[in-house]
């Protein structure tokens, strides 16, 4: 699902995927995650999904990961960047 990632896209694709999972796996803004959180973590499991061959948009429409869902965000960030620096 995501062999169609631009290598321009590439450097806010990672970013995107990395702050979910701080956000979501260290709450104490500690800069690190334990690998047994990561481990037990529905957000891996998320991204895992997308490894799966033939998906649906179905399927991956709440996926955060998903492509169309990091463009999307990316757009909406675009659009709101009026300084663009």
């Amino acid at each position: 699902a995501l062999a169609e990632l631009r290598a321009e896209f590439l450097p806010f694709y990672k970013v995107t995927a990395v702050r979910k999972f701080f956000f979501f796996l260290d709450p104490k803004r500690r800069g690190r995650v334990s690998l047994k959180a990561l481990l037990a973590s529905p957000i891996l499991h998320e991204l895992f999904q997308l490894r799966k061959e033939g998906l649906t948009p179905e399927e991956t429409q709440d996926n955060w990961f998903a492509l169309d869902h990091a463009e999307t965000l990316y757009s909406d960030y675009l659009s709101l960047d009026t300084v663009q620096n």
